[in-house]
């Protein structure tokens, strides 16, 4: 709406004036013996004077009131000349009439100012938001950007090399001076090779889109155990001691794809070692507030490991493929749960939580009665018994 004389509109000058000349009708067309009437007529005067005040300022205000005044003196002086006692008070009215219409424009041209303060403040805000909004999509998409890169720098490394071992043992098979038995070798280094290429190929299939879980009721102790079991050779082929914490007395049961949280695991506990260069695992099961837990402690580290980036795709060459331990927490996320490692001085404790995105705050497992879990101070203490 278009702003006209004191910040006010025509319509609203018009509505005003017709109100003013309204309540005037009333107050010429009142009998004088019913001085009840009079008087509310007179009061009736102050609502458009405040209305213009609240939505021009002082200046509409006192415009108003001026106007008031201009049809309400001519009643005083011909009605009323024969009570001068009565006209005193209806002169003073004039005088109420001007006082409202400064301290209600002072208070609307206040009004007005902390509205239109909080507008310019809500347009620099959306304004804000709209250059977060923009900075966070180019975040995003230099992130994407990188972690695309990575991916692709990394799947070209991870499946050049085999290519290039089953290339050159290629090219000696064809060698016609190769004796049977290097044909055989070099044969079966070849399929080795494509066989580990095709590995890489499907991981990174199913880190781009895993299957639906297969959801069951699973005992996530007897899973551990059996994973403990499964993998207890393998570390200590490696030097790696994997020390299982006592399961809780009662099954800790839970709904998930027990062949993808048992590959999770196992990646976990095969690569985890090679990344931190830990030499002792401690491995336990826990629940705290309905939600259920894995807990890994990777312990007697030789060197610091990339903590923030250890479930990244190829972010550490001394892990397999680049994509082991990345795959793991996204099969882990397909259950809908959730990874998070935290590292300490002593070690790094990864959790597998499966009851919610959040770990527990305190994981009540085994872990702490067999001393194998991060004291206060961040120390480490061994104990516990090995599997095998």
């Amino acid at each position: 709406m278009s702003r006209g004389a004191f910040g006010l509109g025509g319509r609203q000058w018009a509505g005003l004036a017709l109100a003013v000349i309204a309540i005037s009708i009333g107050h010429y067309g009142t009998s004088l013996h019913a001085i009840v009437l009079h008087e509310v007529f007179t009061r009736l005067y102050y609502p458009p004077i405040v209305f213009a005040a609240l939505w021009g300022g002082a200046g509409a205000g006192l415009a108003t009131a001026l106007l008031a005044s201009a049809l309400y003196l001519p009643h005083v002086l011909v009605g009323w000349h024969a009570w001068p006692a009565v006209q005193v008070g209806q002169y003073a009215e004039v005088a109420v009439f001007l006082l409202i219409g400064a301290v209600a424009g002072r208070i609307g041209t206040k009004l007005r100012r902390e509205r239109d303060r909080a507008r310019s403040a809500g347009l620099q805000l959306e304004e804000a938001l709209d250059r977060l909004q923009a900075s966070l999509d180019e975040r995003l998409r230099i992130d994407r950007d990188v972690t695309v890169g990575r991916i692709a720098t990394g799947m070209a490394h991870e499946i050049r090399n085999p290519l290039g071992a089953a290339r050159g043992a290629l090219d000696i098979l064809e060698s016609r001076v190769i004796s049977p038995q290097c044909r055989t070798e070099f044969a079966e280094i070849a399929r080795e090779a494509i066989a580990r290429a095709s590995l890489v190929l499907d991981d990174l299939l199913e880190f781009a889109r895993p299957r639906p879980p297969a959801v069951q009721r699973t005992d996530l102790g007897d899973l551990v155990s059996r994973t403990a079991r499964l993998v207890a050779t393998a570390l200590a082929e490696r030097g790696v001691r994997l020390e299982l914490a006592p399961l809780p007395g009662s099954p800790v049961v839970v709904a998930v794809d027990a062949a993808q949280l048992q590959r999770a695991l196992v990646t976990v506990l095969l690569e985890g070692p090679a990344a931190l260069g830990a030499r002792r695992i401690g491995l336990g099961v826990g629940t705290q507030a309905g939600q259920a837990a894995i807990t890994i402690d990777m312990l007697d580290s030789s060197r610091p490991g990339p903590v923030g980036t250890l479930f990244e795709p190829f972010s550490d060459a001394r892990v397999g493929h680049g994509l082991a331990l990345a795959l793991a927490r996204r099969l882990v996320e397909n259950q809908g749960g959730s990874v998070h490692v935290d590292g300490s001085a002593g070690g790094v404790r990864i959790v597998l939580s499966l009851a919610g995105t959040r770990p527990p705050a305190v994981i009540r497992s085994g872990l702490e009665a067999a001393g194998l879990a991060p004291a206060a101070g961040g120390s480490l203490s061994a104990g516990g018994a090995s599997a095998g």
